[in-house]
């Protein structure tokens, strides 16, 4: 028992101090993650602007109606070649 003793009285001491390190940073694993995260946000972007696209003519038909307005662009009438007989006559008199 004084053995026992002994050892309890000397200093404390652990058999296994325990230090726990961080783990170094990996710069390859965060470019890839870096890179990865773009490519992804570039692809969900693609995406949505082409269903927004896509969905753009229904969506304005049900929110706003199709109010389309005919135009109707009057034709230049035929002249009669008398009139542009009796213009070319007038012309070619101012023109002396």
């Amino acid at each position: 028992m004084t053995e026992v003793n002994k050892n309890d009285s000397k200093e404390d001491y652990e058999f296994i101090k325990e230090k726990i390190k961080e783990k170094p940073l990996n710069k390859r694993k965060l470019l890839m993650k870096i890179v990865q995260s773009v490519i992804t946000g570039a692809v969900f972007g693609f995406f949505a602007c082409l269903a927004f696209l896509l969905c753009k003519p229904f969506l304005e038909d049900l929110l706003f109606g199709r109010t389309t307005e005919e135009v109707v662009i009057p034709g230049d009438e035929e002249e009669t070649a008398q009139d542009e007989v009796t213009e070319d006559s007038q012309t070619s008199d101012t023109s002396q």
